[in-house]
């Protein structure tokens, strides 16, 4: 009985460091698992055929009608963002989406290190850049949307941090 434990023990162990190395060195490997499953997954939801690449802390999805790029390194405001949107400077970007799909261009933004309180002022920003908003305010945080011309923006703010997504309808 002593002796098939310490064989298990030790084929547990053994298993362990192989499965260890195989991970390091494996890693494009499990990315391409990874890719795959998530392609599977979208084309079941779709209908249509999607391509996904993961590229260390990169996503990039891509379908017959649409497209998204997911950065997860941080980053910074767009300079492809119209002039018109004030930048949401109340926070550090952690990371940023990037989507186009049926005429629409989409700039997502996750910040962390917001107070929920700045929707006030992200609020006075875009009415003073003309846009019409409609604010919603709870006890941490709440949501703004704002819209001018094929420009809509959305602000959510919460105690844990914000998400601002610029929307840009193309020309028709």
């Amino acid at each position: 009985m002593k002796n098939s434990v310490k064989r298990c023990i030790g084929a547990v162990i053994i298993l362990a460091l192989c499965s260890g190395g195989l991970i390091t060195s494996c890693k494009c490997s499990r990315e391409k698992t990874q890719e795959s499953m998530m392609e599977k997954a979208l084309e079941n939801a779709t209908g249509e055929k999607t391509d996904v690449d993961i590229n260390k802390d990169k996503v990039t999805i891509e379908g017959e009608n649409y497209k998204t790029e997911i950065n997860n390194t941080g980053g910074k405001w767009s300079d492809e963002i119209p002039d018109d949107v004030p930048e949401f400077t109340w926070g550090t970007i952690q990371h940023t989406t990037v989507s186009e799909a049926e005429g629409t261009k989409t700039y997502g933004m996750y910040f962390k290190d917001v107070d929920p309180d700045v929707l006030e002022k992200y609020d006075a920003s875009l009415k003073k850049n003309g846009f019409k908003t409609i604010k919603m305010t709870m006890d941490k945080g709440g949501t703004i949307t704002a819209e001018k011309g094929k420009i809509i923006v959305t602000a959510i703010a919460t105690d844990n941090g914000a998400h601002v997504s610029v929307q840009i309808r193309k020309e028709e």
